[in-house]
């Protein structure tokens, strides 16, 4: 907002606060100012106010105002400086009293357009192959991220200082390690994980025979379940021991 486009204003302000006669009989007038941040709109305190043609130099207090007083009608070169802002420069023309609004934009720091914070590639350790969808973790920030299909990551938005990442992913060993970050700085890393071998319970082998018959109507899968009580032909070989043909037994012999 430059200073020409506030004049209106200005003049507007005084035409309902002033009689016209009042102003009209004045010699000089009284203008104070309003400086505050473009982007968040609050008061900018210390910022320097100068009118060359006048000789002035004042400085806003805490509320950003400043006044003027005493100031012949006519036009004139208003400055303000402040070193975290943009210098702001206008042409100023004073008709009657009243109150300026001045807004002042912020000095971008080179640094906002800069990611600062972790970015990299997480691999195998063994085969080499990007890893997808590992857990990356900042310890004690909250920051956390998952690697994408190229195992890639990105963790913008941190603080400079070392911070402590973890790195984890299901059938790898996690790995931690301590990352330096610097502002305005992206530090690239490449982290390989290694293959962590997973203990399984052994397989349970038993073997058995089974009759086809009895397979086919659910026999085996029911005793599986623990459906009632079977009996299958090595249970009838062993309580009859002669109807089997591989063994010997001394049979009664049957009588008329």
């Amino acid at each position: 907002m430059t200073l020409r486009r506030l004049i209106p204003f200005l003049a507007l302000a005084n035409a309902l606060s002033v009689p016209p006669t009042v102003a009209q009989e004045a010699a000089t007038v009284a203008i104070t100012g309003h400086v505050v941040d473009e982007a968040t709109g609050e008061p900018v305190p210390d910022v320097i106010v100068v009118v060359e043609a006048l000789g002035l130099s004042l400085l806003t207090d805490a509320n950003g105002q400043f006044v003027i007083a005493d100031v012949p009608r006519g036009p004139y070169v208003l400055q303000l400086f402040h070193k975290d802002y943009e210098r702001l420069d206008g042409d100023l023309r004073i008709d009657r009293p009243g109150e300026l609004f001045l807004s002042m934009k912020p000095i971008q720091d080179p640094n906002d357009s800069m990611i600062t914070g972790i970015v990299g590639v997480v691999t195998d350790n063994v085969s080499g192959d990007r890893i997808p969808e590992v857990v990356v973790n900042v310890s004690g920030v909250g920051h956390v991220t998952t690697t994408d299909v190229d195992g890639r990551f990105r963790l913008p938005g941190l603080v400079s200082g070392g911070h402590e990442v973890t790195f984890s992913h299901l059938g790898y060993q996690p790995r931690s390690t301590m990352i330096e970050v610097e502002t305005g700085h992206a530090t690239k890393v490449h982290v390989a994980l290694t293959v962590e071998a997973i203990a399984l319970d052994p397989i349970e082998v038993a073997v058995e025979r089974r009759d086809r018959n009895l397979e086919s109507v659910g026999f085996y899968q029911r005793e599986e379940d623990g459906w009632g009580d079977f009996v299958d032909r090595d249970d009838l070989e062993f309580w009859n021991p002669c109807a089997s043909p591989t063994r010997s037994c001394a049979c009664p012999e049957s009588r008329p």
